[in-house]
């Protein structure tokens, strides 16, 4: 298996599964049929074996799959498949065809971002399959993405959305997941929000100043075709933050510092 091609088997129905062979593959159980008594007398059992069974399901975690992944696709191959995101075009990789344009977003972007940033610790949310497949999108109140480096710690959130709907349905959830990060973390530590959508639409960067004004957050609205071009030609994900940021002409720690400092003045 390299891009998906295979049959997915439920591992964790396994014990389930080798359980109904060992008990309903006998060949007294094909006996049923030939009596019509007997076979509505089967029909009717109950077997609380299966009934009972719960799954021994271990989450799979996105990011051990990462290493693997980076192997498959070359970086041409992902950029191509950013830009038909961005062209609100179909996939061109047949396994990609499968997997919805959001998830698929989600799901290149983790791969771009440990591909050209080898040393950069890389935590997708999505929910992978047993062949890290993406299956669905990180629950609510979780990132898109949380990548740390050093003493950063960078949040990367993505859409498909074009319109101002970005606002609401992205800027005001990625807010909260920035201050939620910052607030359960260290004190001593830097932290970020990249914003990438295909279009950012002009309300997106208002909100992104309001953000820096408000509660001097650091957050940058980023193309994806941006992003594609520039991701390679930096040393860490730190750069690209600092490129895109987006900047209130003053932040209200600057204006609390000019108060401070004319109070000394005087």
């Amino acid at each position: 298996n390299d891009r998906g091609r295979n049959f997915s088997i439920n591992s964790s129905a396994s014990s389930l599964v080798n359980y109904i062979i060992k008990t309903y593959s006998k060949p007294q159980h094909n006996s049923v049929l030939n009596n019509r008594k007997d076979y509505f007398d089967f029909c009717k059992s109950i077997d609380t074996n299966i009934i009972s069974f719960s799954s021994t399901k271990k989450t799979k975690v996105a990011s051990h799959f990462l290493t693997d992944q980076v192997k498959i696709w070359s970086w041409e191959e992902i950029c191509n498949e950013l830009s038909n995101i961005s062209n609100n075009k179909d996939a061109t990789d047949i396994f990609l065809k499968t997997i919805d344009a959001p998830l698929r977003l989600e799901f290149l972007t983790a791969i771009a971002l440990k591909q050209q940033l080898p040393s950069l610790k890389v935590e997708p949310g999505y929910s992978v399959d047993d062949y890290g497949t993406p299956t669905s999108f990180a629950g609510a109140g979780h990132p898109d993405i949380i990548c740390k480096e050093g003493n950063n710690e960078i949040i990367i959130e993505l859409t498909t959305i074009r319109s101002a709907q970005q606002i609401a349905s992205e800027m005001v959830p990625i807010h909260h997941h920035l201050l939620d990060l910052i607030n359960k973390g260290s004190q001593n530590k830097d932290y970020g929000l990249i914003f990438i959508a295909p279009i950012i639409h002009e309300r997106s960067y208002t909100y992104g100043k309001f953000m820096h004004f408000e509660e001097d957050l650091c957050i940058a609205n980023i193309k994806i075709e941006d992003f594609k071009n520039e991701l390679s030609q930096k040393n860490n994900l730190k750069e690209l933050l600092d490129s895109y940021q987006v900047k209130s002409k003053h932040s209200i720690a600057d204006i609390k510092k000019i108060i401070n400092t004319n109070k000394n003045i005087n």
